[in-house]
């Protein structure tokens, strides 16, 4: 039985000022830093073989928190974790991105997972690196890995895990420090055990729909 334990960053400011960041490299605030602290001791009790994370800075400041209650444990870095790039959508209000580019958002047909933002990736894209990123540790059988990440890449990698469609991804939360996890038998088959738990969190929750 492998488990796959999806971790999303913990708070940024633009997380707060409801901004777009895809991949620009924005530091997690003081409340971030600690949501991250409650969600590594949250995880002290639980073994975890591998972390890998996303590049970025809010990531990586978060996985390295989680590694401080799991020392013996190697964190990764890797590009294929990084968040969908935005382009030049970037720094955007959300309000702004929806009124401006209702296809970015709108879940209901074909053209939300081809359209391309301005620069930018489209959700294919992100999805083939999450197939990437699969067939990289797809050897790692009956290991618990923790994979650091971002709210897009998240609702991606569950999509193709299960195998459901894309568009179907506005359908589930993926709050700051968050953890949703999954698990995998031997035969391949696919479980899901949690959702968006923010336990650690008591009453913290960050929460914005990218």
């Amino acid at each position: 039985m492998t488990t796959y334990i999806l971790i999303r960053h913990g708070e940024t400011s633009w997380n707060k000022d409801e901004r777009l960041m895809g991949t620009t490299d924005v530091p997690l605030t003081k409340k971030g830093i600690e949501q991250a602290h409650k969600l590594g001791k949250y995880l002290s009790k639980i073994h975890i073989d591998k972390i890998y994370t996303s590049p970025l800075v809010r990531t990586l400041k978060t996985a390295k928190t989680i590694k401080r209650y799991h020392k013996k444990t190697p964190l990764i870095s890797s590009d294929l974790l990084l968040e969908r790039s935005f382009g030049n959508l970037e720094g955007w209000n959300y309000g702004d991105v929806n009124n401006s580019f209702p296809t970015l958002v709108y879940t209901e047909t074909w053209k939300y997972e081809y359209f391309q933002p301005p620069g930018g990736e489209r959700i294919i894209e992100v999805q083939d690196r999450v197939k990437l990123f699969l067939k990289e540790i797809e050897s790692f059988n009956n290991h618990t890995i923790a994979i650091v990440s971002h709210g897009v890449f998240i609702k991606i990698m569950f999509a193709t895990l299960l195998s459901i469609p894309l568009p179907s991804l506005s359908s589930y939360r993926i709050d700051n420090t968050s953890l949703t996890i999954l698990t995998k038998n031997n035969e391949g088959k696919v479980s899901v055990q949690r959702i968006n738990v923010v336990d650690h969190l008591d009453t913290m929750t960050s929460h914005n729909p990218w």
